[in-house]
């Protein structure tokens, strides 16, 4: 999706993720991570699969109450050291990356 329908798409999301605590932005087409998802919003589950995703940031991490990850077929290639810090996550999904290692 290109112009205003991915852009209410994306929006759409972020609205349900804070009623919800659910993001799911799978095949968004996504490059870079959502930074408008406050860690307040207290999002337990996120799915981030089939974008284009490279890095994710460090602040991550301030999403506490995450216990469910999915990132599978994007293009990362490293994963923040922050990631570690978030003791909750119970599954983390990553295949189909170009992941070398993990922190």
């Amino acid at each position: 999706q290109r112009g205003l329908p991915a852009l209410f798409s994306y929006l759409s999301a972020l609205l349900q993720a804070s009623q919800t605590q659910k993001l799911d932005m799978q095949g968004h087409g996504l490059r870079f991570y959502p930074d408008d998802v406050p860690a307040s919003w207290g999002v337990t589950w996120m799915n981030l699969d089939r974008n284009f995703l490279r890095h994710l940031p460090r602040k991550l991490c301030h999403l506490m109450r995450l216990t469910f990850i999915s990132m599978r077929s994007n293009l990362l290639v490293d994963l923040p050291e922050t990631l570690i810090s978030l003791t909750n996550v119970h599954t983390l999904l990553l295949d189909n990356n170009h992941l070398e290692a993990l922190p």
